[in-house]
C-alpha cells in the first residue's frame, strides 16, 4: 500500500511516496487522527469473503508506520463483524465512527453496511466493539428551524416548469438503452411521470454505419426515457431535500435522483445519488470524494471539500417507497442541480 503527495492543484503526484508493509497485501485503507496520532484500519486482500481487521499507527502520515493487533472485539470480530473497513467519520467531541460495507457477493443489491463507534482504552489505543444501538446523535436542528427556499409539486398538468427543469436528449452516457426525450416526463394529477417506453422499429437520427460511437453505431432506438435536470436554473449550498416517490422495483429499471456540484462537469466534481433504485432494494446514499481521489472513469477529483458521508437503506413496503430524504453537510461549492430520470 502507497501514501502519495498530490500537487497543489490535485491533479498530479509530485514524486513523494512512502510504502506501508510491502508484500503486506492491504487494502480499503480507513484513516482518522486522533490527537496527534495517525489511526490506519485496512482489510486483507481476501475478494470478497470478509477477514480480520489490521491497524496501524504513526505521528505522521510519512511514518514510520506501527502495526497493532485487530481493533475488532467479540463475536465475529475475526471477520470485522462481515465487513470490510471503507471510512472513519469524525464527530465532535473526539468521537469517531467506524465505517465498513458488508458485501453479498451471490446478490450485491442485498449488501448493506456497518457503523460502529470507535473507542479507546486506557492506553488511547483504538478498539471496535459490536454494538446494536445507534451510534449516531439524532439531528441537533428542529424541524421549526428549517426554511423551505423552493418546491415543486408538480400541480401543473403537461411538462415540468422550464424555468426550473431542462431535458437531456437522445443516447446521453454510459452506453445505456434508452434515448432520453422530452415527452416521456409530464405531470399530471399532481405528480411528475417519467415513463420508460419500449419502442418498435424507431430509426436512430444520429445513426452512421460503421461508427465507432456507441451513440451513432445503433441503428434504431429500442426504449426511450426521460432525464430532466435543473442545471443552471437551480443551484443550493447547504440544506435537506425531501422527496416522496412511486418507484418501478422490478429488474432492468434504475431510476434514479443526483445532485451535482456546480463550476466542473461530473465526475470531476463528486455526484451526490439522492436515490438509486437497483432491482427491488432502495437506497438513500450522500457520499464523499476527498479532494484529488481519482474518480470511477479515472479523473481526479477536483477542490470540491469533503462533506458529510450518510448511507442508509429503506425498506420497500408493497412494492413502492413512500419517502425519503436527506442532508448535504459542508460542500464548498454549491450544488449545481438536481437530475431526475428513469434508466
Amino acid at each position: 500500500m502507497h501514501i502519495a503527495e498530490l500537487t497543489d492543484d490535485y491533479l498530479q503526484h509530485s514524486g513523494r511516496y512512502i510504502r506501508i508493509y510491502p508484500g503486506g497485501h492491504n487494502e480499503a485503507p480507513a484513516i482518522f487522527k486522533k490527537d496527534n496520532t495517525y489511526w490506519m484500519i485496512t482489510s486483507g486482500c481476501t475478494g470478497w469473503d470478509p477477514n480480520a481487521a489490521r491497524m496501524f499507527s504513526a505521528s505522521s502520515i510519512w511514518g514510520p508506520w506501527k502495526q497493532h493487533p485487530n481493533p475488532c472485539r467479540g463475536e465475529n470480530s475475526e471477520k470485522t463483524f462481515g465487513g470490510q473497513s471503507t471510512f472513519v467519520l469524525e464527530l465532535p467531541e473526539n468521537r469517531f465512527i467506524f465505517m465498513a460495507d458488508v458485501w453479498k457477493p451471490k446478490s450485491l443489491m442485498y449488501s448493506g453496511h456497518i457503523w460502529l463507534p470507535i473507542q479507546f482504552d486506557e492506553k488511547g489505543v483504538p478498539f471496535i466493539e459490536w454494538t446494536d444501538k445507534q451510534v449516531l446523535p439524532t439531528n441537533p436542528v428542529r424541524q421549526s428551524e428549517w426554511k423551505q427556499v423552493w418546491s415543486d409539486e408538480f400541480n401543473t398538468d403537461g411538462l415540468p416548469d422550464t424555468t426550473v427543469w431542462s431535458y437531456d436528449n437522445g443516447f446521453a452516457r454510459n452506453e445505456e438503452a434508452q434515448w432520453y426525450q422530452k415527452g416521456n416526463a409530464y405531470c399530471k394529477d399532481g405528480k411528475l411521470i417519467i415513463e420508460v417506453r419500449k419502442e418498435e422499429g424507431r430509426k436512430n437520427p444520429w445513426y452512421e454505419a460503421g461508427s465507432n460511437d456507441w451513440r451513432k453505431k445503433r441503428e434504431f432506438i429500442e426504449y426511450t426515457s426521460s432525464c430532466i435536470t435543473t442545471a443552471g436554473k437551480k443551484e443550493f449550498l447547504y440544506g435537506r431535500f425531501e422527496i416522496r416517490a412511486k418507484i418501478p422495483v422490478s429488474g432492468g429499471a434504475w431510476p434514479a435522483i443526483w445532485t451535482l456540484g456546480s463550476g466542473m462537469d461530473w465526475p470531476r466534481v463528486a455526484k451526490s445519488t439522492s436515490w438509486n433504485i437497483i432491482a427491488s432494494k432502495a437506497y438513500r446514499i450522500f457520499w464523499q470524494m476527498p479532494p484529488g481521489e481519482l474518480t470511477g472513469s479515472g479523473m481526479r477529483n477536483g477542490r470540491a471539500k469533503q462533506f458529510l458521508s450518510l448511507i442508509s437503506r429503506t425498506k420497500i413496503r408493497r412494492g413502492r417507497i413512500s419517502f425519503t430524504s436527506g442532508v448535504w453537510i459542508g460542500m464548498k461549492r454549491p450544488l449545481k442541480s438536481i437530475w431526475m430520470m428513469n434508466c
